[in-house]
Order: structure tokens, then C-alpha cells, then sequence
């Protein structure tokens, strides 16, 4: 089954959004954590599917 381009970027959309809401929880449940390399993964593909809307 293949996506057509605008089913592909709503799904992004959405993967996006989620890590957004994720992100945001993080931060809420703890500020002073430290930066882990999970977190640091997360931003990056964060930043990457960003890029994709601008």
C-alpha cells in the first residue's frame, strides 16, 4: 500500500505533533532533567519533520 504525498504528510504531521505533546510533558514533569540522548534524538526528528512544514 503506498501513501499518496498528502496522506504522507498528514501522517508526519500527526508523528510530529505527538513528539510536540511528548516533549511538552517531558519538560512539564521535569526541568532541571538533563538532557538525554533519547531526548536529544527526539529533537532532531522534531527539528527534521519542522523543517519539512516551513
Amino acid at each position: 500500500m503506498w501513501l499518496t504525498a498528502s496522506e504522507l504528510r498528514f501522517l508526519l504531521h500527526q508523528v510530529n505533533s505527538r513528539i510536540d505533546n511528548f516533549r511538552n510533558h517531558q519538560i512539564v514533569l521535569s526541568l532541571s532533567m538533563a538532557s538525554t540522548p533519547f531526548n536529544h534524538a527526539l529533537d532532531i526528528v522534531h527539528f527534521l519533520l519542522s523543517a519539512i512544514y516551513l
